[in-house]
């Protein structure tokens, strides 16, 4: 029988909690049931506003102080990879180097990307259960459960090969516009199983030693019936990621602990660990995923009216000149196979185009 407040594992018969001394009123099984009538019956933007509220006032220095070490980790390696990657190319043989510095800088950002994470999911399991978690335990975690991270590893090179295999099927074109689409299918499908998994293998309280299969089914097997919660509560915080990119990506060393001590309390609720109260109101979670859904797609439509309209800007300066729209295609092929991209001037094309005027 699992205790609903400190989350230990006591005998069936047990009538309190031998770590915390509760009394034990319901089974496992029991909660696990009301947590899927409560789905049903509730207030879902309730409970979601309420268990974003436990996971905020949680955030502690220790995830504080591991995120914003992990930050400036990745800062360090994409700067290294980015000096790399921006140096004078004069062989192919340099090309070469540089891409295979490229290619190993991701590498190892991946990698330190599956440990911290791990780390930071288990030490927020042992946060929302009430107990102190230390900077450096955050760090120790994840190699202390190599298996756990070898499991997370495995998953991850089989997410990606899905996704390469799908990539190289765009070049049939019929065949790969289905196949784009089926990945995006299976992506919305399956990414809501693909966080509990990795939960599942975080939470060192409660371990089954279970295999990578039976772990990959008791994944979804559990967010059976959750999926809109999940899409729910993960699209709630996109205002505060557009707050994170004001601040130049500084907010995102409170954000992320608050984020992922959201996540678990949702995770401790579908396996009926824990219960959150009501009492507040909010948007369903179906509102949340269209108006976010709405929102992306504003976006998008407006990136791509701003583009269209600087390259009608220049098309508008340049015939103003004498050019006509199939010069101005072919001049900026021409300096476009001349030049990078990145070093392109636009400055040096239309003085030519006026000279040749």
């Amino acid at each position: 029988m699992v205790c609903t407040k400190c989350g230990n594992k006591n005998e069936e018969e047990s009538k309190f909690c031998t770590r915390c001394g509760e009394p034990l009123s319901q089974t496992k099984e029991q909660l696990v049931n009301s947590s899927k009538n409560a789905n049903s019956t509730s207030n879902q933007g309730g409970i979601r506003k309420t268990m974003k509220a436990d996971a905020k006032s949680k955030v502690k220095g220790s995830l504080i102080g591991a995120v914003a070490v992990y930050l400036v980790i990745c800062g360090i390696i994409g700067a290294i990879s980015g000096g790399t990657a921006n140096g004078n190319i004069t062989t192919n043989s340099i090309e070469y180097n540089v891409k295979i510095t490229s290619f190993i800088s991701e590498i190892i950002t991946m990698l330190v990307g599956i440990v911290f994470s791990f780390g930071l999911i288990a030490a927020c399991f042992k946060t929302t259960r009430g107990k102190e978690v230390t900077f450096a335990e955050i760090f120790k975690l994840p190699f202390e459960h190599i298996k756990e991270i070898g499991y997370i590893l495995l998953l991850t090179v089989i997410c990606g090969a899905v996704g390469f295999v799908a990539g190289l099927l765009t070049i049939i074109p019929i065949l790969g516009f289905l196949a784009i689409i089926a990945l995006i299918v299976a992506l919305v499908y399956y990414s809501p199983a693909i966080g509990t998994f990795s939960m599942i293998l975080a939470d060192i309280d409660h371990q089954e030693n279970l295999s990578f299969t039976d772990t990959v089914k008791k994944s979804l097997e559990i967010v059976k019936g959750h999926r809109v919660e999940y899409y729910g509560v993960t699209l709630s915080f996109i205002g505060w990621l557009l707050l994170s990119l004001i601040t130049c990506g500084i907010l995102l060393i409170w954000v992320i602990p608050y984020m992922q001590l959201t996540m678990v309390n949702m995770y401790r609720r579908w396996i009926g660990e824990e219960e959150f109260a009501t009492s507040q109101t909010g948007l369903s979670n179906g509102a949340v995923i269209g108006i976010s859904a709405g929102g992306i797609g504003c976006g998008f439509i407006i990136l791509v009216v701003f583009f269209a309209s600087i390259f009608m800007g220049i098309v508008a300066a340049t015939s103003s000149n004498g050019g006509n729209i199939k010069d101005i295609l072919n001049n900026i092929e021409q300096y476009s196979d001349t030049y990078n991209d990145s070093e392109y001037d636009f400055s040096r094309y239309f003085e030519d185009l006026n000279i040749n005027k």
